[in-house]
């Protein structure tokens, strides 16, 4: 039988699909240990998109994507090196993250398999002699009913041993999650649940199927389960999704089975199918925009309690890793994590998770396992903490999850990362480039990079360097840090002083929103004279770019309207460079070589637009928050701020870096802050940490500013500008 999916118990699926990215070298020692590595035959290294392994009757099967991209079903007996291989003409989509393969085996030992959709058409292929791949064929068709737009393809199986498959119809924002299920005699698929629906969405009066989980066209489910628990019960969680905006996700919710067909909450009461946002448990009411993503993971512990493991943000705005427990008295939540770092997903396609939210389970060998990765503190590398179950937080420091192999690249291209993706105690392992948010890569995909398969096992717990949990520093250290620096002598406000006092008091929280509000009324007055370390610790947490745009995620684009473009380059920057409103990211990003090809402008020329380009958008942000606060400007109006700033800080002097550009740059970008930055000082949608930096960065500005108004190396407009910049500053300074 298949070992992986049909009960999800197994310990080592908690490792499924995380990725790794080298070279890391030594990370110490490890959860599991390395057995035995086989090499196969090179694989798609384009993007990453899950391959599929399965282990039955002493033979290995496995599904991937070749070189270039042709989906290829393999076999081999475990003993042996040896490998059969069969192509299917499929080829996966060059950059969409959710064309994986998954693949089952039935009691009479057919393969199963569906693979590369994403809101497409159902791909579905079947052998017709047992554990045979050459009689693969492609049918494309189960029961024929919402079969044209389906994603998240998932064969399991029940108590009884029946082939199960779901999927969702529709797509991001708007789904419902749909199970079929297969009869071996005839050979044929129909609904696992048979009774039908009318439905009245958008005023359209129809009849179809009855899902599992139905959003009613509002929204759409992204679960995790079902998953069969010792207590007899198939265990089910989601969350819902609003919009293809993947911070729209919300509200965590719960429902058991003992068949898969009849539903209830956690107390015993029954639910009629579907389940619906508000037929159904709430297990924790995450509101939009919260920082929860639909990582949702189903666990349980010693005493065989059930677990929902899943991120959001904490009262401080920052990502923490969160569980539900189910207790005696309802379900409990704890907060594991105390991290300080905040990571701001937004948009679709494909995330390129900063955080990842693995499996949580007990294990006999060590306990409790929470596994994870943080890649604003560990890199892109997973880890475990052993927790406490009594008060679920860490025991030790964390563990690395898997040994030096799995996260070491072997070829010598930049910017690649190591995929595993698992069976029992089996993982395939190859390389790809990183996740592109579905936009593909620049570079050319290399054909030899090999596709290799593991076997892994635990490590002895005695075996295991532990080393003793230490919380992430208290975040009221650097909030010290910051007004121990602070000069309140600025200004004679009222607010500053009752700022003053609470920092004195150690009210830090307080002294903050007085700040706040200060800055808010006068936002060129406040100074300080430090980078202080909370900013520091900012900076180095949410900002990942290297040089010359290589890695730069921007969400700015051009605006042809701001370009002073001849007839003969207008053209062309307007076929390469489509304008649309850019929150809808439909359009690609521009890199710094597509940017130097602009002609007739030296290359000084189109960098200069190009910085001032992102004025617009920016005015666009504060002007719309202003109007009805919605989260969604304010979120842009920071990440593409802070993006700026980091990918083009202020000069340290006027002569660091001489010429026109940076003076001007940096008056205008100040002219920018000063003016609309008001709009968010005193909002909940920025956070305290974003506050410090934006403040900073401020000061660095006036600065700047001030060194080039003493300067002879700029004309009098330039300094005009510079002065206006500064406008509520009360300058002394004559402009030459």
């Amino acid at each position: 039988m298949k070992i992986r999916f049909q009960l999800l118990i197994t310990f080592l699926l908690l490792f499924v699909n995380f990725s790794c990215v080298g070279k890391s070298g030594k990370v110490g020692n490890s959860l599991l240990k390395i057995k035995r590595i086989d090499n196969i035959v090179p694989a798609w290294a384009g993007h990453p998109a899950g391959f599929d392994i399965v282990v039955v009757n002493n033979k290995q099967f496995i599904a991937f994507y070749d070189p270039y991209r042709q989906l290829t079903l393999g076999v081999r007996t475990i003993s042996s090196t040896n490998w059969l291989f069969v192509k299917l003409n499929e080829f996966v989509h060059p950059t969409d993250s959710h064309n994986y393969i998954n693949m089952a085996i039935d009691r009479d030992g057919c393969i199963h398999l569906s693979a590369n959709m994403h809101v497409g058409h159902l791909n579905y292929w079947r052998t017709t002699n047992s554990y045979d791949i050459s009689s693969c064929v492609r049918l494309n068709k189960m029961t024929g009913v919402q079969e044209e737009r389906c994603t998240y393809p998932i064969f399991f199986k029940d108590s009884s041993g029946n082939l199960l498959f779901k999927y969702r119809h529709g797509q991001s924002g708007s789904g419902n999650e749909i199970i079929n299920i297969y009869n071996e005699k005839t050979r044929t698929w129909s609904r696992f649940n048979k009774k039908s629906v009318n439905t009245n969405i958008k005023n359209k009066e129809s009849k179809r199927d009855l899902p599992l989980l139905d959003g009613g066209g509002a929204m759409n489910a992204y679960q995790a389960g079902p998953v069969k628990g010792s207590d007899g019960y198939y265990h089910l969680a989601w969350v819902w999704r609003d919009t293809p905006d993947c911070r729209s996700n919300h509200d965590v919710q719960y429902a058991r089975s003992t068949d898969m067909k009849h539903w209830e909450d956690s107390y015993g009461n029954v639910f009629n199918l579907p389940l619906t946002i508000t037929n159904s448990e709430t297990v924790d009411s995450v509101k939009i925009y919260g920082g929860m993503l639909n990582s949702l993971k189903i666990g349980f512990d010693s005493q065989k309690r059930c677990i929902l493991k899943y991120f959001k943000f904490d009262k401080d705005g920052n990502t923490q890793i969160y569980a539900a427990r189910r207790e005696a008295t309802g379900w409990k939540i704890y907060q594991i994590t105390d991290w300080t770092n905040r990571w701001d997903f937004h948009g679709g396609g494909s995330i390129d998770s900063m955080i990842g939210n693995g499996g949580i389970n007990y294990n006999p060998r060590y306990g409790l396992v929470c596994f994870f990765k943080n890649r604003f503190l560990y890199k892109n590398i997973a880890y475990a903490y052993i927790l406490d179950e009594t008060t679920m937080l860490p025991k030790y420091a964390p563990i690395c999850r898997s040994p030096d192999f799995t996260s070491y690249i072997h070829s010598d291209i930049s910017n690649m990362q190591v995929n595993l993706s698992g069976c029992g105690s089996y993982f395939l392992n190859w390389e790809t480039f990183p996740n592109a948010r579905d936009k593909g890569f620049a570079s050319e995909v290399p054909t030899n990079l090999m596709l290799r398969m593991l076997k892994l096992e635990w490590e002895k717990f005695s075996k295991i360097n532990k080393k003793p949990y230490k919380p992430v520093s208290d975040i009221n250290s650097s909030y010290k840090c910051f007004f121990s620096k602070f000069n309140f002598k600025r200004d004679n406000s009222s607010i500053l002083k009752s700022a003053k006092t609470n920092a004195t008091k150690g009210n830090y929280k307080q002294a903050v929103a007085d700040l706040r509000r200060f800055f808010a009324l006068k936002p060129c007055s406040v100074d300080t004279n430090i980078d202080d370390a909370l900013v520091v610790q900012y900076k180095n947490h949410t900002f990942n770019f290297k040089i010359d745009g290589k890695s730069i995620k921007r969400t700015l684009l051009f605006n042809i309207d701001t370009w002073h473009a001849t007839a003969e380059n207008k053209e062309y920057i307007l076929t390469n460079w489509s304008v649309v409103n850019h929150l809808s990211m439909k359009t690609r990003q521009i890199n710094s070589n597509e940017l130097s090809k602009i002609q007739p402008f030296e290359l000084i020329m189109p960098k200069w637009y190009y910085e001032l380009n992102r004025l617009p958008h920016l005015i666009y942000f504060a002007k719309e928050y202003a109007k009805n606060h919605n989260h969604l400007f304010a979120r842009m109006y920071i990440h593409d701020l802070e993006d700026w700033f980091c990918d083009n800080p202020v000069p340290p002097s006027p002569t660091a870096l001489p010429g026109s550009w940076y003076i001007t740059l940096t008056s205008e970008r100040l002219d920018e802050l000063t003016d609309y930055i008001s709009f968010f000082a005193v909002s909940k949608d920025v956070s305290d940490l974003e506050f410090f930096y934006l403040m900073n960065t401020i000061q660095k500005h006036k600065d700047y500013l001030k060194s080039c108004l003493k300067s002879d190396q700029f004309d009098r407009a330039e300094k005009r500008g510079a002065y206006e910049a500064l406008h509520s500053e009360s300058l002394t300074l004559k402009i030459k």
